[in-house]
């Protein structure tokens, strides 16, 4: 496992946080996975699709988020 810390996003902006952990983790010479799974919902399956297209990968995403029964109001 590794451990990325942020560096080009201030405050709270998950998607924006994976996406540069997901650049970061891409653009190293590493092993690819066979499969990605994230912890987040459509936001985050998008981008994460969108940013795999634009690297001309084809790796299998997956995106669990909380159901609406979890969310507090």
């Amino acid at each position: 496992m590794r451990k990325f810390k942020i560096k080009t996003i201030e405050g709270s902006d998950d998607v924006g946080m994976m996406r540069e952990v997901f650049l970061r983790r891409f653009k190293n010479d590493w092993p690819q996975p066979d499969l990605i799974f994230l912890d987040g919902g459509k936001g985050h399956l998008n981008m994460g699709e969108n940013l795999l297209t634009a690297l001309g990968m084809k790796i299998p995403i997956v995106a669990v988020a909380k159901g609406p029964g979890r969310k507090n109001f």
